[in-house]
């Protein structure tokens, strides 16, 4: 019975789309039958589990007697390609194990672009924190890009490492907690978010994280998991201290309405830059337990900004399952077979009632319940707002107890019955509405993205920056770059972007991108030498060593305010920099030659006795 389950759960997302669920044959359960169903059905996944680990593993031994090891799993990358990925990590063991099983901790490593700065990342991690009782992990990346811990593969390969840890190590599902540092940090905010029912609690430490719709997983659906977020005061490259302080306070925002949710610990350490002391983190993380049938789930999807209508994006994803992938198909009781961008809903539980308070572009919505949460027994109420849209006497089924299983691997989150409902679209209603609060601004700036109407969705997110300018870098001002392009709306578009410079004054690339586009852009008349000179000086300053494409632009600037010297200068710095008789810069460095002499040429130009002199 699991064996047929798992093969439906395997298969191509276009194809388990069309294909029927496989069933059991079972009758419906009384109450007292279920439990040992779930025992039957659990120790049946265990064998699955044991026998599906890879050769590779077995000779590797217990990881937590050996300290490294690895995971394997399969994922459907694109239409008729599957991909075999793998998953190296470290391990440590800490204390004795509690009654109620192992609490786990997941460290994402920091680093850069190249395979040396990872590898020394990783090692690092072996070390970093101070575990009283648990079991510590410290996962490889594996790739080696600037945001390695966002990449496709991560999902589908830390599904497969919870498998394990819950069937094989006796970890207790309830108490899984994920850190990381810098590139980790960034990594924990993306991963908390995107898979927030299977985490107690997240840490992020001198990383960082976008809100609102950036085509990454959404702050709001950390409603039951608390979050510690820590940054230096002078961490301010990449924006990591505008970015971490602005997700802070959206989700201190959310707890002030929310009370019983969006736990938020903020962190700033004065005078300190990258490099902060964040020891404490794994003794904040142990105070928290999961709760995995919480009573409220707040659900986002991520809102890609690709200049694209849902249709459009809804029709891309049918065969781009890299980006596909974000768009999860479960979170805690709640589940959409058919998941997508712009997607939002809110629900929660009281006795035998439901309430979907809010939901937009959800035909299908599956409810997952067992007898912890409601009494099967008695009618079930589902309403969508105020209105009743379904009444139901729970049955409890293998089949389900089998999906919820299989799909989750997870023990606590084995539920006996299931119900589907249309709730009603709650955003369309905002339309007629005097919108007053951020919250409401961001619903219709997405309801109106979903068809294509950007200008007006512009226009909503202006007033939340009014509102709270903190939303700007954090996420929104890149959003409005892309509807400004897409209405070819360029004089909008520079003034987004000179507003998006001024506010995010630490973060290099918006400095570089804003004295690029003032230098460059067309119609001519809205370009602005003066300015664009100010925003490459502002970069220049923010490096501890300029780089070359810093440098490069600053160039370009001091040209064209006729500061023909310096502007030599520099692009010579740039060029001493480049490594010699390297292929994979040689294209760069023509690129410098040729702008170093067409500086020389315009300083002959101006004053040939003085330069030959």
């Amino acid at each position: 019975l699991i064996q047929k389950f798992v093969e439906y759960e395997a298969l191509p997302p276009n194809e388990r789309v069309k294909t029927p669920r496989p069933t059991s044959g079972v009758a419906p359960l009384k109450k007292d039958a279920v439990k040992a169903w779930q025992q039957a059905l659990w120790d049946a996944w265990v064998e699955h589990i044991k026998s599906t680990r890879s050769k590779t593993q077995i000779d590797l031994g217990d990881p937590w007697v050996s300290g490294r090891s690895l995971i394997n799993t399969d994922w459907w990358e694109e239409p008729g390609k599957k991909k075999s990925l793998e998953l190296k990590y470290y391990t440590r063991v800490f204390g004795t194990k509690p009654e109620n099983g192992w609490p786990l901790y997941i460290n994402f490593h920091g680093g850069g672009t190249n395979p040396k700065d990872n590898d020394q990342s990783w090692a690092l991690t072996k070390n970093q924190y101070p575990i009283k009782t648990g079991l510590y992990l410290c996962p490889r990346s594996v790739v080696d890009e600037p945001e390695s811990w966002h990449v496709a593969e991560n999902d589908p390969l830390l599904e497969r490492l919870l498998n394990e840890a819950f069937a094989l190590w006796d970890v207790n599902p309830n108490s899984v907690y994920i850190m990381g540092f810098s590139m980790g940090g960034w990594g924990t905010l993306h991963l908390g978010p995107t898979m927030p029912d299977r985490w107690a609690a997240i840490a992020a430490s001198s990383g960082a994280g976008f809100i609102g719709a950036t085509g990454r997983a959404s702050a709001d659906n950390l409603r039951n998991t608390p979050t510690m977020i820590q940054v230096g005061g002078l961490d301010t490259p990449y924006g990591r201290l505008p970015l971490s302080k602005a997700f802070a306070k959206a989700l201190s925002d959310f707890h002030e309405k929310d009370k019983d949710g969006y736990i938020v610990n903020y962190i700033e350490h004065p005078n300190k830059g990258h490099q902060i002391n964040d020891r404490d983190t794994p003794d904040w993380l142990a105070k928290f337990v999961r709760d995995p049938l919480p009573k409220r789930i707040v659900w986002q999807q991520p809102v890609p900004t690709l200049g694209n209508s849902k249709e459009e994006i809804d029709k891309n994803i049918e065969t781009n399952w890299r980006q596909a992938i974000v768009f999860k198909r479960q979170l805690g009781w709640l589940r959409i077979e058919k998941p997508s961008p712009y997607q939002r809903v809110i629900a929660n539980r009281s006795g035998n009632t439901i309430t979907i308070e809010e939901a937009t572009h959800i035909i299908d919505l599956t409810i997952l319940l067992d007898d912890r949460m409601v009494d099967l027994d008695q009618p079930i109420k589902v309403f969508s707002g105020d209105k009743e849209i379904y009444k139901w006497l729970g049955i409890r089924k293998v089949d389900a107890m089998n999906t919820s299983l299989v799909s989750r691997g997870d023990p606590q989150m084995i539920s006996c019955t299931e119900l589907t409902v249309r709730p009603i679209d709650t955003y369309a209603l905002l339309e007629n509405k005097t919108l007053k609060s951020t919250e409401d601004f961001l619903k219709c700036s997405r309801y109106r993205q979903a068809f294509n109407r950007f200008a007006d969705s512009l226009k909503d997110l202006e007033e939340v920056i009014k509102i709270e300018p903190l939303r700007g870098p954090a996420g929104l001002f890149r959003e409005m770059t892309t509807f400004a392009r897409i209405m070819k709306d360029d004089a909008r578009l520079i003034e987004i972007i000179r507003k998006w410079a001024d506010t995010d004054l630490g973060n290099l690339q918006v400095q570089i991108a804003c004295a690029k586009n003032l230098l460059t852009a067309m119609p001519k008349n809205l370009q602005d030498p003066i300015a664009a000179l100010h925003y490459a000086v502002q970069a220049s300053k923010s490096e501890a060593k300029p780089s070359i494409s810093t440098l490069q632009v600053l160039a370009m600037a001091l040209c064209r305010n006729e500061k023909l010297a310096e502007a030599i200068s520099t692009i010579k710095k740039a060029i001493e920099i480049l490594p010699k008789d390297d292929p994979a810069t040689a294209e760069l460095r023509k690129q410098l030659e040729t702008n170093l002499k067409e500086f020389e040429d315009a300083l002959n130009a101006k004053n040939p006795k003085e330069n030959i002199k």
